[in-house]
């Protein structure tokens, strides 16, 4: 039967496009045509396609310009749409030239030329007449999936890379990926339809050729000739694996986030050791806005990092820097700030309202208010001020007790220094917080703790109240003991 090969074919692209909605009335399909036998024959039975299905069909061919056959592969592209009437565009772009600007290899720039060309092309489409979004379809086959497991694989990928291409992946369609080149091949040569080879397929120099031309025939002869095939459905089932994996990632990364965008290394410790690797990726790679050149190692370095004590910063790609702040983990650019959190941290006067008032003698009217705290103001001598920390400096913990036996135990004192350590106070705003001081002794470090030394008691007289403006105080601080100390 002389067109057995395609039927059989444009029956299983039919099958496949249906399965994924594309056949619906006012599909717009812009076919990405290199003049190899992979393209045109997806090209081929897009076009026959037309005959039963209600889609719209136009071409791409992008001239790289890199190849002594490119001239003859346009011409190639451009007749063979003539004939049929498929309405074609050829745009030309200069890639050594964004290769050496890019610091690009040329597969690659010649890679990132073609998909831009693509991607505004149909743009292009989708402005001229408004309606149901334009596919680009590809004519990656059979072969090229399996060459791309391999090479990711190679290169030390993880499931994500197992996926190889997705049939479907945003506007980009592949409706020949599970087809072989053979059939391709096949049903071109039943039709009488040339094709043009490109010369680079046979260049040892690419690593894709290395797989194509020795490691994957080497294989099949030595291994299995079913490989190439296997490989395939590995990348299938791979991406049921990461589809799966990924929804898992999701809900965990609403676990672990911080509202201030931090990662909570508490809850992160809490997730699955393969969980905290995709977290991890996912929020560097989310951070730095794309995920060339992060690899591996910088996630097990960022896990290294949140598996530390203390405080620690690494050096990660797009100016980045991972920052461990005790029990958070920030990405940060290089010289950007931490995020504060609700914390207020007062550097002015201003920050602080101060009033003065007689006291009820009422322990209960004491407030149990993070950001508003009661002193006893005529023990507070006129060295009261307002200023950052120094050295000496001292917090009362506890006040002076008389022990059962009558004797006078002194207070119980920390030093700032060692108290903001303790409490884990951000290393960056140990230095910029104002604080309410009397001599040496601190009254009280906002969001963390109030001194012992001028507490509120019965024989309290008048009140110095102090308030941190901004602070949330419209909670009772669960952290206050009676007398209104964090």
């Amino acid at each position: 039967m002389e067109e057995e090969k395609t039927r059989a074919l444009l029956a299983k692209v039919r099958s496949t496009l249906r399965e994924q909605g594309l056949l619906e009335k006012g599909t717009r399909i812009l076919a990405a045509v290199s003049g190899g036998a992979d393209s045109l024959c997806l090209l081929f039975l897009l076009d026959a396609l037309k005959e039963t299905e209600p889609i719209k069909l136009r071409a791409l061919h992008v001239h790289h310009g890199i190849r002594e056959s490119a001239d003859h592969d346009a011409a190639l592209v451009g007749a063979f749409c003539k004939e049929r009437g498929i309405p074609c565009r050829i745009v030309r772009v200069k890639v050594p030239e964004y290769a050496e600007t890019h610091h690009l290899g040329t597969e690659e720039a010649a890679r990132i030329l073609r998909y831009e060309a693509l991607e505004e092309e149909a743009a292009a489409w989708e402005k001229e007449t408004p309606g149901r979004p334009v596919r680009i379809a590809l004519a990656h086959h059979l072969e090229d999936q399996a060459e791309t497991v391999l090479f990711h694989l190679a290169r030390g990928s993880g499931i994500a890379g197992l996926c190889g291409m997705r049939a479907v992946s945003g506007q980009k369609i592949r409706p020949l990926l599970d087809v072989s080149r053979a059939k391709i091949e096949g049903v071109l040569r039943e039709q009488a339809i040339a094709w043009a080879e490109d010369e680079t397929n046979r260049d040892p120099s690419y690593a894709r050729n290395q797989i194509r031309l020795v490691l994957l025939p080497e294989m099949e002869r030595t291994l299995n000739a079913g490989t190439t095939r296997h490989l395939a459905a590995l990348a299938g089932e791979a991406a049921e694996v990461e589809d799966y994996l990924e929804g898992e990632t999701q809900k965990a990364l609403l676990r672990v986030l911080r509202p201030d965008g931090g990662i909570s290394l508490p809850a992160l410790s809490k997730e699955a050791t393969l969980l905290q690797r995709r977290l991890l990726y996912r929020y560097l790679t989310k951070k730095a806005g794309r995920k060339k050149d992060i690899t591996r190692e910088h996630i097990l370095r960022l896990l290294d990092l949140a598996a530390g004590s203390g405080s620690g910063r690494i050096d990660l790609p797009y100016g980045l820097q991972g920052v461990r702040r005790y029990d958070a983990l920030y990405l940060v650019g290089r010289g950007e700030d931490l995020p504060r959190g609700e914390l207020p941290v007062p550097q002015r006067e201003e920050d602080y309202e101060v009033r003065v008032f007689p006291f009820s003698g009422r322990l209960s009217d004491i407030p149990q208010k993070k950001y508003t705290k009661w002193f006893d103001y005529d023990k507070i001598s006129p060295a009261f001020s307002f200023r950052t920390r120094r050295p000496g400096d001292v917090m009362t913990i506890a006040p002076a007790q008389r022990a059962a036996d009558g004797r006078l135990l002194p207070a119980q004192t920390k030093s700032i220094k060692k108290f903001m350590i303790d409490v884990r106070m951000p290393a960056d705003l140990r230095d910029r917080i104002l604080l309410p001081t009397c001599g040496s002794q601190i009254l009280w470090v906002p969001g963390y703790r109030m001194g012992a030394a001028y507490r509120v008691t019965e024989t309290t007289q008048r009140i110095l109240e102090l308030r941190l403006t901004g602070g949330e105080d419209g909670r009772d601080d669960h952290h206050a003991d009676f007398t209104g100390q964090d």
